[in-house]
């Protein structure tokens, strides 16, 4: 939860230079999505349908596990035979806006179409596709001549076209 990152990162020192390394970690995007609401005053999930959500005409996305319709999420077979939920992590709300949200193959066709093309209501999407990381040695990223946005990985191709995947 919140409490106990801003414990954890009161007392958090990096051990290189900013801009050195790079390192993966889902908890920025909950704390950078904590201070957004905090400064709209709204929820995540208030936000997330009002800015993205309705505009996008995503009507089968849901901010987690527990709004989403139980006959829209996967269902698996338990060791007893009975059905339920497959596997979701167990996010608790702090964590939502790193990856919680429920969708089906329709909701995630508009996103990947928002993100795609640039002609879109949403403009501040390709913001997240700006290469943060081009400075960064990775070996991974100089192997697939890639950088990293904010979410949005970019790759190269031998012609110079880029991929833009996640």
């Amino acid at each position: 939860g919140y409490k106990k990152y801003a414990k954890y990162l009161k007392g958090f020192e990096l051990d290189y230079l900013p801009g050195v390394n790079w390192e993966y970690n889902n908890m920025t995007i909950a704390l950078l999505a904590k201070m957004i609401t905090e400064r709209n005053g709204r929820t995540w999930s208030d936000l997330l349908h009002q800015e993205i959500l309705i505009p996008l005409e995503m009507q089968s996305t849901f901010v987690n596990r527990d709004d989403a319709p139980i006959e829209s999420r996967v269902r698996c077979e338990g060791k007893n035979g009975k059905i339920k939920d497959c596997y979701y992590h167990k996010f608790q709300e702090f964590q939502w806006p790193a990856g919680a949200m429920i969708s089906n193959v329709n909701d995630m066709i508009k996103w990947m179409k928002a993100n795609m093309e640039q002609n879109i209501p949403l403009d501040f999407l390709h913001l997240a596709h700006d290469p943060l990381a081009d400075s960064i040695a990775i070996e991974w990223f100089g192997y697939y001549q890639a950088t990293q946005g904010i979410v949005w990985r970019s790759y190269r191709t031998s012609t110079q076209k880029r991929i833009i995947c996640h």
